[in-house]
């Protein structure tokens, strides 16, 4: 399945200082996008025979078209229900949502901390057997973040963009560039990360939710048709920021 988190690891301080105004400094370690790191699929390069002929078969498609990217709605997400189903099958990432929700942390810590421009963008295909569950997937994330000085103890637009890039603000993500601009009594940034994830689990499958194994992890899921609709639901790491996505696939 494809991963809630987008790194989302915070509170790792920047020369142990780079938190909110008036919260807790505690360390902890700055994590990549709640994926694991996935198994990477290689391809053998084809070796020939020693006769000269044609290339041995490797098995992989000649001609494999990738998956269309998709727009991914950033706002007020539908109520999601989970149904259950026969999960079997070739699929293609279609759609899904974020919610809004997913700064509420940073902005409960920071109420004048905002975000706007939004822009996700997702690809992938996710293949089940009976037993198994392999996903290759990609998900993009661009924004704008304004963040005031007066609800950080650094007030430098670079340090805080350095601390965008480590997890070290914290409610906010950890991405890959951050470039942030001053405003004065507000910190400017433009942001943008990607995770992609290659992984082949084993799995389970009961009312309505799927369990991966190695590392463990859960799915509440609704097949419909040809159209199957799943949010993520393992427990957060401590000091971690989930990002509550929904993933539509379509076969």
């Amino acid at each position: 399945m494809l991963k809630k988190s987008f790194s989302l690891a915070v509170v790792v301080a920047l020369s142990g200082s780079l938190v909110w105004v008036g919260c807790s400094s505690d360390d902890s370690s700055a994590t990549e996008p709640g994926a694991d790191a996935g198994n990477t699929d290689t391809t053998d390069a084809g070796a020939q025979d020693s006769g000269g002929g044609d290339p041995v078969d490797t098995g992989a498609p000649e001609d494999e078209t990738p998956p269309p990217t998709v727009d991914v709605t950033y706002g007020t997400c539908p109520a999601f229900a989970k149904c259950g189903g026969d999960i079997a099958g070739s699929w293609k990432v279609s759609g899904g949502c974020v919610s809004s929700d997913a700064f509420a942390e940073a902005k409960a810590q920071c109420p004048a901390f905002q975000e706007s421009d939004v822009v996700i963008k997702a690809s992938g295909t996710v293949v089940a057997t009976a037993t198994n569950v392999k996903r290759k997937t990609s998900v993009s994330l661009t924004a704008k973040l304004a963040i005031p000085k007066s609800c950080t103890v650094v007030t430098d637009c670079g340090l805080i963009a350095t601390g965008l890039k480590t997890g070290a603000v914290p409610g906010a993500p950890k991405f890959e560039t951050a470039n942030c601009t001053d405003a004065g009594a507000i910190c400017n940034c433009d942001v943008a990360g990607t995770l992609d994830e290659t992984t082949d689990d084993a799995y389970t499958s009961a009312d309505g939710v799927v369990t991966t194994t190695d590392p463990t992890r859960t799915f509440e899921y609704c097949v419909d048709g040809d159209k199957t609709t799943y949010t993520e639901t393992t427990a957060p790491s401590a000091n971690s920021f989930s990002l509550p996505i929904f993933v539509e696939i379509t076969k």
